[in-house]
């Protein structure tokens, strides 16, 4: 580490006061101090200080110190001297707003990753490119650039790197970023442990503020706020610019759930905070724009074009920036709505309005349609204040009907995380055990040997017992295999709903406490669909254990099989229309079939299920019936994700692994397992045709009865 010379001390702090945007003549003083060296190593060692202190301020304007560091390097001759700085060069130029200048500097050596050797060097790499992309939201290339900076680390396997911990976090903003809400959580859990393993606290500080952004994204605002005050537990002295940022986001979640007064105070709060630190005056621009908001909608209208002037002049001096220039429009819709500007805040609605359409960002068009809303109510335009409302009404009715399935999703990846640590531990005490077995049968084996020494009759008897053994270890191999799956589906399928029943009961509590009807409306919705789940579950599970035992019960009967059909589409009816998937059936009134009235309704249940289940948005499940000498055909197809020959060749067998559906629905793997069994008990067959992306078609053949 390189000290930095009190003449450069002075100078910095002079700089500190210039203007950003406009020349600034002590980055110049600093080039000259630079070219006076006497040599090339004194000159680097110099520019090494000097960049080490813009990059840990982030203060704009030294780009010319960077660039003259780079011309001293020369990366193209002198590689590594180049890659060692190239992190440092460029998070200044991110940081500072200029991409063009990052992306020449991080993609010179990410086009050349071959020639690194090191693999710590390269890890580094991809995580520059990735947080690079990021940064201009090319998050398809993000992502793909920190799975291979987390490969990188999982060879090096060192858990207490906190550069590991940092591309799980990454790997969560970025996940986050793609409405991938559930994944997200879990990178976000496997950052956790990593920082706990390098006992980083200040990792461990930003993992909780970024799952308290996750879940207020969400609607979980409770507990959102839960990981924004778990975090001071893990800083000492906490800055104040923490502070202010935490008021921000913190004051967002209060203003979205419409506590206008309270909002109002914590951006308040933020401003009465400053100057801020160097580097950090835009999260100024963030705390007026939600103080202008809030202004607006709680009635100070006289305040807002006080705020909006003190925003504007920081505007000025910060410069241009795309999520600046984002947050100014919307402050400048509720200032020129004040003022009775509406031909100015129509313009500003709709181009706001426009690039949320275009970003396909549901949150954005829903708090755009309800601007304009609200500036054709002022204006008196009642037929697009109607329309606007209607966009707004059906956004925002779209986006908690997603959040419900977030929140049912974060709440099981929570289960579902800390079920596999315990798997973890469980495996490592078995192979403890099977170690001191493996001993164990090494010394009966020794003794064995011996005993074998002494007559070949009892080799012989030996040898007999020997395949007795083996064939009863086989049947015994088959029965802890069922019994094992059967166990670790009541863990996990049971746990995951039981979980998720003990977080609503925690959050029902403090919303009764703060009677908050609504809000107690979406937990019982969510415990509605937890519990339609668990009773799903428990009837394949009792089905499928009591096949197993052999006692299935079989009463066969002619049976109508429109009615059942019919019975069993009705049962879906909310998933069907909640994932728009027309379900329609053709079957005669006549045709029935010979069969177990029970059995016949467990096997339509679930060709429906998992024919909804793997069918995206807007797709069709059809169910049809024939007769056909002496046996009804009933065929149930679907337009969804379909299957691979090796997936088609394992759905019957207990090897067969239940997978996510289209909408991050999940399962126990028994569906296809009972259904055939049962299907075979009623003295019928199955078969599956399935291509990949081209949907399946499942057909049973079952006896025809006589009415």
């Amino acid at each position: 580490m390189h000290r930095i010379p009190l003449l450069t001390i002075i100078l910095l702090m002079v700089s500190n006061l210039q203007v950003q945007g406009q020349p600034n003549p002590f980055v110049d003083s600093l080039l000259v101090v630079a070219e006076s060296k006497s040599s090339s190593e004194l000159k680097l060692a110099y520019l090494d200080s000097v960049c080490g202190y813009f990059k840990s301020t982030y203060r704009p304007g030294a780009a010319a110190l960077f660039q003259l560091r780079k011309e001293l390097i020369n990366p193209k001759s002198n590689f590594k001297s180049g890659l060692d700085r190239t992190n440092q060069t460029g998070f200044y130029y991110m940081r500072t707003g200029e991409m063009d200048l990052a992306r020449e500097e991080i993609d010179f050596y990410y086009n050349r990753v071959s020639q690194i050797e090191d693999l710590a060097q390269k890890a580094s790499v991809y995580y520059s490119k990735s947080y690079l992309e990021e940064q201009t939201q090319n998050n398809e290339l993000a992502l793909e650039t920190i799975e291979l900076s987390l490969a990188a680390h999982k060879i090096l396997q060192d858990s207490t790197s906190f550069e590991y911990g940092d591309s799980y976090r990454a790997r969560g903003r970025i996940l986050g970023a793609m409405g991938r809400f559930a994944d997200a959580n879990v990178a976000y859990a496997q950052a956790k442990e990593m920082y706990t393993a390098s006992a980083d606290s200040v990792g461990m500080r930003d993992v909780l503020g970024e799952l308290g952004v996750l879940y207020a994204q969400i609607g979980l605002y409770d507990d959102s706020e839960g990981y924004f005050k778990e975090r001071y537990r893990y800083v000492k002295g906490v800055p104040d610019i923490m502070k202010i940022s935490d008021l921000v986001n913190l004051g967002r979640n209060i203003l979205l759930q419409q506590r206008y007064a309270d909002a109002k105070a914590n951006y308040q709060q933020a401003l009465d905070m400053r100057p801020y630190a160097n580097g950090f005056e835009e999260i100024e621009i963030y705390a007026f724009n939600g103080l202008i908001e809030s202004l607006y909608f709680n009635g100070d209208l006289q305040e807002i074009e006080p705020a909006f002037m003190e925003m504007d002049a920081l505007y000025q001096r910060l410069g241009s920036r795309p999520d600046l220039d984002f947050l100014m429009n919307q402050s400048r819709f509720f200032q020129s709505l004040c003022k009775g500007e509406y031909a100015i805040a129509e313009r500003v609605g709709k181009e706001l309005y426009a690039a949320s359409l275009a970003k396909q960002d549901a949150s954005e068009v829903m708090l755009h349609a309800e601007f304009l809303t609200e500036l054709y109510k002022k204006s008196e335009n009642y037929p697009e204040a109607i329309r606007y409302g209607d966009i707004y009404t059906q956004a925002r009715d779209s986006m908690l009907s997603a959040n419900k399935t977030n929140a049912l999703l974060l709440y099981r990846t929570q289960f579902e995380t800390k079920e596999k640590e315990l798997e973890i531990d469980k495996l490592a005490v078995e192979k403890k055990n099977e170690e001191a077995k493996s001993k164990a049968y090494l010394l009966i084996a020794g003794l064995l040997g011996a005993l074998l020494l002494i007559g070949g009759g009892l080799y012989v008897q030996l040898r007999k017992t020997r395949a007795k053994l083996e064939t009863q270890n086989v049947e015994l191999q088959s029965l802890n295999a069922t019994k094992n799956k059967f166990f670790s589906i009541i863990g996990h399928d049971l746990g995951g709903p039981l979980v998720v029943f003990g977080a609503i009961g925690k959050r029902i509590r403090r919303q009764v406490a703060a009677n908050d009807i609504e809000k107690i409306a979406e937990s019982a919705d969510l415990l509605s669909e937890s519990s339609g789940q668990l009773s799903s579950l428990l009837d394949n599970l009792l089905k499928w254990a009591l096949s197993e035992n052999g006692v299935m019960p079989y009463h066969p009967e002619p049976i109508l099989l429109k009615g059942i059909i019919i019975e069993n589409i009705e049962l879906f009816n909310e998933i069907s229309k909640s994932k728009t998937i027309d379900v329609d059936y053709s079957i005669a009134d006549s045709i029935a079939i010979h069969a177990d009235k029970d059995a016949v309704n467990t096997i339509c249940r679930n060709l429906i299920s998992n024919a909804l289940k793997f069918t995206p948005a807007g797709g069709r499940v059809n169910l049809q019936a024939k007769a056909n000498q002496g046996m009804v055909e009933l065929s149930c197809s679907d337009t969804g994700v379909g299957m691979d020959e090796q997936k088609v060749a394992e759905l019957f067998t207990r090897e067969s692994r239940s997978e996510r559906g289209t909408g991050g629905e999940s399962g126990t793997g028994l569906g296809m397992i009972l259904i055939k069994e049962l299907a075979e008990l009623n003295q019928g067959t199955v078969e599956v045709e399935s291509k990949l992306g081209q949907g399946t078609t499942i057909r049973l053949r079952m006896p025809k009865a006589s009415l």
